[in-house]
């Protein structure tokens, strides 16, 4: 039996703790389970005590981690369901179907708390683009993405991508997903009533995906081939009638509880509703409907296929949620019942397979993290006389500066009619519905300056996001993080899981935003590399007037250029230090108390009104942000900046914007009020970037910086 328990992927503690918590030793189903429940993508095993700290609490919080998705208050009876999640091992094995069901997961999850997905965000690591199989896995990443999301009928209208090296053989798909609800509607996922049935919602259960959860939670091996059945498939359209059918029945019936079948299959969904509602269940596996009839019971329980959700209704609610589901040509089948005894019997055929407590299954020893120390900084050296015209164009023609539209434009954006802001800059908005309130959404994280330092690279991703939404004039109500990180059990792995959570610890307390939930995602490691730490943010920012947030009208000639906040750039960990092979340096503490200022401002209704566009200064410093902005727009920008240096020019701030203002008065007044710094700087033209500085003078055209921009130059 020790074998089983190790094929199973326990150790041998956890083996022992397994059989004194059973008082017996375990028959095979029982290990097979255990090995998925005790996995690291299952049970959080080296990141839960840490995760704990994060704060959690905030006046906009209805539901926090643990929930299937977090939920918001976003004021008029309006909520907010949000998670990010990650696909990272099944998109380095199957590109296409590993994001296209990394999208399918995360969407479920938004669901299952009652709420309407309404937009997919999707935030990509990647190796160098000239390398053939890095380009490949972009390939077919971004048309997972945009298979699922198209067909599904759920927008993408956001996310970010990077590029380095240690992404080259395991690339990185984390999925957000945002969904609507009224407060009524938020469902919980712990079951409840003895006697009350397991309905099975959905597709039929195939093979795809048997021990999905426990090859999340190894490192990815040279030769993936043989881990392609443990990547899920999934059906958009299938998915769309699922939503559909679900939205149904729970508005027009009493579900006691919902969760979507993701990893762990029946028996993760079912052991973990049993668990959060102190009961127990009766399952009989031959009642759930199958795609291969040959499939044996461990396979039936673990099976990750898709397009799955499991309710726990009333006896007398059965029938009537069958009937929906026929409607939409959906199978729906009573597969158990809860009983007050909280153990989890499996049957199969009305033979007993398995009873054990469901404690035993969910709740996993945890393990310790070894020591370690983060790696070392080297030291920034100095460049006195930038060619600033011709870095500037460099600069855009980086792949992680270029133009995004070749990814984002493959993506249905407006179906649903809730986009009121599409991609390109900063964060896009959505509103809940027509007349009420709405968000600003944007994923980020900076995979320079987590290499530098990963708790300050940590730091910056949560300022970085809030700085996205603040843009639109949002403010930042609740994140979700995924961390994307090395194997915890190498001391260099732990330490930067703990540096990463600490930061978003402080960020988020800084800030006063509530973490609402998210994802860990550990192992992230091929052929001896490991990727950088790279804990990717989700920030939901409050907008109660969607349709008047920052930059829904177009911007003109003839505005005035405002920069605001305190002049405290740095190169540590920015692109330029990069471009120029300048070394780098540990990065700057985030400008926490400037961001409060900013926020000061933007809760000015006159302030707000008076800013036509915000666009914040972040990789490429100033220089980038000024020609971003003349790229969205179409605008040219004729502009003095004074003293110029490398520092002032492309140095990355953490709490600075530019603004294109109509009315710069009634902006400078509010600033002055916040003890923000605001100075002109030019005013926006027809056509074409005109900078004036003590260096020099530099123009480009419109055209110029599109090519460069595209990488065409």
């Amino acid at each position: 039996m020790a074998d089983l328990a190790a094929a199973a992927g326990l150790t041998p503690e956890e083996a022992k703790e397994a059989r004194r918590r059973a008082g017996r030793e375990l028959n095979s189903l029982e290990w097979a389970i255990l090995g998925v429940q005790w996995s690291e993508h299952c049970a959080y095993k080296h990141s839960k005590e840490l995760l704990r700290s994060l704060p959690k609490e905030g006046a906009s919080v209805m539901a926090g981690p643990g929930a299937s998705a977090g939920v918001l208050d976003l004021g008029d009876g309006w909520a907010c369901a949000a998670k990010i999640e990650s696909h990272n091992h099944p998109s380095a094995v199957e590109p296409l179907q590993g994001a296209a069901t990394g999208l399918g997961g995360i969407m479920r999850d938004v669901l299952a708390m009652g709420a309407r997905p309404a937009a997919f965000l999707d935030s990509l690591r990647f190796g160098p683009l000239d390398d053939p199989r890095s380009a490949f896995l972009a390939r077919g990443v971004v048309a997972g993405v945009g298979h699922y999301g198209n067909c599904v009928g759920v927008p993408t209208v956001g996310g970010d991508v990077y590029y380095h090296p240690s992404y080259q053989r395991n690339p990185l798909v984390n999925a957000m997903c945002v969904g609507f609800l009224r407060h009524e509607e938020m469902r919980s996922a712990a079951a409840a009533g003895e006697g009350n049935v397991f309905l099975l919602l959905g597709a039929a259960t195939g093979r795809d995906g048997i021990g999905g959860a426990a090859f999340a939670s190894v490192e990815l091996q040279a030769d993936a081939s043989q881990d392609r059945p443990r990547v899920q498939v999934g059906d958009p359209f299938f998915g769309k009638l699922l939503i559909e059918a679900t939205l149904e029945i729970l508005r027009d019936l009493k579900v006691v509880a919902i969760q979507d079948l993701g990893a762990g299959g029946l028996a993760g969904a079912s052991i973990e509703m049993c668990h959060q509602g102190g009961v127990g269940a009766e399952i009989e596996l031959a009642q759930v409907p199958l795609r291969a009839q040959d499939l044996v019971p461990p396979e039936i329980l673990l099976s990750e296929s898709q397009e799955r959700m499991l309710l726990c209704l009333r006896p007398e609610d059965v029938a009537p949620a069958q009937a929906v589901a026929r409607r939409y040509g959906i199978e729906a089948a009573a597969i158990g019942r809860i009983t007050a005894k909280p153990a989890m019997r499996f049957l199969f055929h009305g033979q007993c397979l398995s009873e054990l407590d469901t404690a035993i299954y969910a709740e996993a020893p945890l393990r310790h993290l070894p020591e370690g120390m983060p790696v070392g900084h080297r030291a920034l050296l100095t460049y006195d006389a930038p060619a600033a015209r011709q870095d500037l164009l460099s600069l855009l023609g980086l792949p992680d500066l270029s133009d995004r539209s070749p990814i984002y434009s493959t993506y249905d954006q407006d179906v649903g009619l809730r986009t009121v802001v599409r991609p390109g800059l900063d964060a896009a908005v959505l509103r809940a519905a027509l007349g009420a309130p709405g968000v600003a959404v944007t994923t980020d994280q900076n995979p320079r300056l987590c290499a530098l330092s990963p708790e300050l690279g940590a730091e910056h991703a949560v300022a970085e996001a809030a700085r996205n939404v603040m843009a639109r004039g949002a403010a930042p109500i609740g994140l979700t993080n995924c961390l994307n990180l090395p194997s915890p059990e190498h001391p260099e792995g732990a330490a930067a899981l703990r540096a990463v959570v600490a930061g978003i610890g402080h960020a988020a307390r800084e800030l006063g935003v509530p973490v609402t939930g998210g994802n860990v995602s550990l192992y992230n490691e091929a052929e001896g590399v490991a990727i950088v730490p790279t804990p990717v943010i989700g920030m939901i920012g409050l907008l109660p007037d969607p349709e008047h947030a920052i930059g829904v009208g177009p911007a003109v000639p003839g505005l005035e250029v405002l920069l605001l906040g305190d002049f405290a750039p740095h190169l540590g960990g920015s692109v330029f230090a990069e471009l120029k092979s300048l070394g780098q340096s540990e990065p700057a503490q985030p400008d926490y108390e400037g961001l409060r200022r900013m926020r000061a401002v933007l809760e000015n209704d006159a302030a707000r009104e008076a800013i036509a566009l915000l666009h914040d200064v972040a990789d490429g410093g100033l220089m980038t942000a000024l020609a971003e902005i003349a790229l969205y727009t179409g605008l040219g920008l004729d502009l003095a900046l004074g003293q110029a240096d490398a520092l002032t020019l492309f140095g990355e701030a953490s709490a600075q914007f530019v603004a294109l203002s109509g009315d710069p008065g009634a902006l400078m007044a509010a600033a002055e009020r916040a003890g923000v710094n605001c100075r002109t700087l030019g005013r926006t033209t027809a056509g074409g970037l005109r900078i004036q500085s003590d260096l020099g003078v530099w123009e480009y055209g419109q055209e110029e910086l599109q090519r460069a921009w595209r990488r065409e130059a």
